[in-house]
C-alpha cells in the first residue's frame, strides 16, 4: 500500500488547525490558573502568572493569511480559514477578561469577600467545562465534525445558577456593608469578569458550527 503523504494546502490547514490548538491550549491553562487562585487559602499575589496568548494569537492569523494568499482554497476551506481568524480574535477578548478577573482575585483573597470568592470556583469550573465542548472534540487540528450540545447546555445553566448565587452575596454584602466599598467594586467587577468570559465560550462551538458547515 503507497503511504499518502498530505497535500500542501492539507499540511497548511494542519498547520493552522494546530496554532489554534495551542492557542485555546494557553487561554484554557489561564482560565485554571485563576481557578487555583480562587481555591487556595492563602493570599496570592500578581506574582502568580498567566500564559501571555499574544504570540500564539499572532501565529494562527500568520498562518491563516499565508493559506488564505497561497494556496486558493475551495469555499469550505476558506471558510474555515477565516473561521479560525474569527476564533482567535475570540480567544483574544478571552484572554483579556482573564487577566482583568485575575487582579480582581488578588484583591479579593486579602479581603472579608474570601467566600464569595471561594463560590465563584463553581462558575470557574463550569466555564472550564463550557470550553470543553469546544477543546475536547478539536484535537489535534480543530477539524470538529460534531459537539456535545447536552454538554454545553449544562455547563451554560450552571454558569447561570453560579452567576446568579455569586450575585446575591453580593447584594447581602452591599446591604450588611461588609468590607470596603473598593473591595465591593471588585467583587461586582470579578462577578461581570466571569460572566463576559463565559458569554465569549458560549458562542465559540455555536459560531464554529456556521462557518465549519455542522
Amino acid at each position: 500500500m503507497v503511504e499518502r503523504h498530505p497535500t500542501g494546502l492539507e499540511q497548511r490547514l494542519a498547520d493552522l488547525g494546530e496554532a489554534m490548538f495551542t492557542l485555546a491550549t494557553a487561554v484554557d491553562e489561564n482560565l485554571r490558573t485563576v481557578l487555583l487562585a480562587m481555591t487556595t487559602e492563602e493570599v496570592i499575589t500578581p506574582s502568580i502568572g498567566l500564559v501571555h496568548t499574544t504570540p500564539f494569537q499572532e501565529v494562527v492569523t500568520k498562518r491563516a493569511l499565508t493559506l488564505l494568499a497561497l494556496e486558493g482554497p475551495v469555499a469550505r476551506d476558506l471558510r474555515w480559514a477565516m473561521g479560525m481568524m474569527r476564533l482567535s480574535k475570540d480567544y483574544e477578548r478571552v484572554a483579556d477578561l482573564t487577566k482583568s478577573l485575575m487582579k480582581r482575585v488578588v484583591v479579593l483573597s486579602d479581603s472579608l469577600h474570601q467566600d464569595t470568592l471561594h463560590a465563584m470556583t463553581d462558575v470557574m469550573r463550569a466555564i472550564l467545562r463550557l470550553h470543553g465542548v469546544l477543546m475536547e472534540p478539536a484535537r489535534p487540528h480543530f477539524m470538529i465534525e460534531s459537539f456535545d450540545w447536552d454538554a454545553h447546555a449544562t455547563a451554560v445553566s450552571d454558569v447561570a445558577r453560579g452567576i446568579e448565587a455569586i450575585e446575591q452575596r453580593s447584594v447581602e454584602a452591599l446591604m450588611q456593608g461588609e468590607g470596603s466599598p473598593e473591595n465591593l467594586r471588585e467583587l461586582v467587577l470579578a462577578t461581570r469578569h466571569l460572566l463576559r468570559i463565559a458569554d465569549q465560550i458560549e458562542r465559540m462551538p455555536q459560531e464554529f458550527a456556521r462557518f465549519r458547515g455542522i
